[in-house]
Formats: structure tokens, sequence, C-alpha cells
């Protein structure tokens, strides 16, 4: 955990978890342990996200049981994230250089400034990239959605 310091969230790994899980518990309305498409649906209409969730949906429910686990969804956000770092990662090394974020944060309006704030924090082997290793676990450390690399 990161104390508070440096802008960055105080959560634990532990409390991030059990959040997650509450949130989690909050859209599978009828207590199955999963969330099913009109779960899903009702998710969309009460906050105006994951319109592509339910476009894909059959392909999220890994095990075709009609309800999307933690699991699942985990697997899901684990890959959104490993296609916006390559988006990120312009030059292909396999890492995201202060110029590409730069670049991400001019695109965006923004986004990733903290990142870049903290750059030398998460680049932890010193090697003047981020590495998608070194992200994962800055963000996992991390629950502030500023550290997110949309593209």
């Amino acid at each position: 955990m990161i104390d508070g310091t440096n802008g960055f969230n105080s959560l634990s790994a532990g409390d991030f978890k059990t959040r997650a899980e509450s949130r989690f518990d909050r859209f599978d309305t009828n207590g199955s342990g999963g969330i099913d498409f009109e779960e899903v649906q009702k998710f969309v209409e009460q906050t105006g996200r994951g319109s592509k969730l339910i476009e894909n949906f059959d392909k999220v429910d890994i095990n075709s049981d009609g309800e999307l686990d933690i699991s699942e969804l985990r697997t899901l956000r684990r890959n959104i994230v490993e296609r916006r770092f390559d988006r990120v990662d312009q030059n292909d090394s396999g890492g995201i250089d202060q110029t590409e974020l730069q670049t991400l944060i001019d695109k965006t309006g923004g986004r990733g400034q903290k990142l870049l704030e903290n750059f030398s924090t998460v680049d932890s082997d010193g090697s003047g990239e981020i590495s998608l290793e070194e992200l994962k676990a800055f963000r996992k450390q991390n629950t502030n959605p500023e550290f997110t690399t949309t593209a």
C-alpha cells in the first residue's frame, strides 16, 4: 500500500478487492453469484457505461453459463488494460516511455498525467520505460482511476 502522499490513493489491495466485490454484489441483484444479461442492461441504464459489455456479453461469458462471474470480469479488465497499453506503446518496445505517455496526455486532455508525474516510481527497474508488469503492479497498489492508460 502506498500512503496518501504524492496524490496516491491509500487503499490496500485487500480493501480494493473488498470494494470490487461489493460493487459486483450490488449488480448481482438476484444473488446468483454472477451478473446475467438483464443485470448488465440495468447497470448500463443506471450508469450510462458498459454498452460494449452488452455487445460482447457472450464473448466475455467464457464458461457460457449465461452469467458473468467476477473472474470473467477480471479477465476482461486485464485484456482491456493490455490492449490500451499496446496502443500507448507506439514504437512496440514493450514499454511506455515519457514521450509516449505525453502523447497520450495530449490526445486525451490530461488522462495519464498522474502516471507521468510518478514515472520514476512506476518505472521500478529504472529502464526509462514502464513495462506492462510495472504498470499492473502499480495499479494493484493504487486504485486511483487517473493511473489508467486509456488511449
